[in-house]
């Protein structure tokens, strides 16, 4: 059976939580889940004891030259940009470039989309500032980071913890 539109959106969503979880935890922080989907964000993320609220977009193709990652929810009233009351950062993960953003909810002063390049190494585009900003969620000490791909041999495990 084919999923619908709408269910395959919600697994591209899921699967790009799965590696933000995943890249995340490779730079030593913290990641609780949230449980349902009622929240505005799906994650919190603890960096030294700063909890902050993120949410995760994923952007899968382009969309004319550039990569479109939505920052809107539903609401009864049709679709609302994310507010800085309801969640603290947008992480956005463009996967055919495997590029990462971390903006600042603030950042996005009502926007219901940004634009990213991470395909132009020389773009100067307003959010590319944001391009592997993982710093802005909080410290992520060097001797705490480990490599995830090493997970598949248990001494390596071991040893990293």
């Amino acid at each position: 059976m084919i999923p619908s539109r709408r269910a395959l959106a919600k697994l591209k969503g899921e699967w790009a939580e799965l590696q933000f979880m995943t890249k995340a935890l490779a730079l030593g922080l913290r990641v609780a889940r949230v449980y349902g989907d009622s929240a505005r964000y799906d994650f919190f993320v603890d960096a030294g004891g700063r909890l902050s609220r993120v949410q995760i977009k994923s952007a899968w193709h382009l969309s004319g030259s550039t990569y479109r990652l939505a920052t809107q929810h539903g609401a009864p009233l049709g679709k609302v940009p994310y507010r800085a009351r309801e969640l603290d950062f947008v992480v956005g993960y463009v996967v055919p470039e495997e590029a990462w953003y971390v903006v600042p909810v603030g950042a996005l002063t009502r926007r219901r989309s940004f634009w990213v390049y991470p395909h132009r190494p020389d773009s100067r585009g307003r959010f590319e500032q944001y391009r592997d900003a993982w710093h802005l969620l909080g410290p992520t000490p060097a001797e705490k980071r480990f490599d995830l791909n090493a997970c598949a041999d248990p001494e390596a495990v071991a040893s990293s913890w």
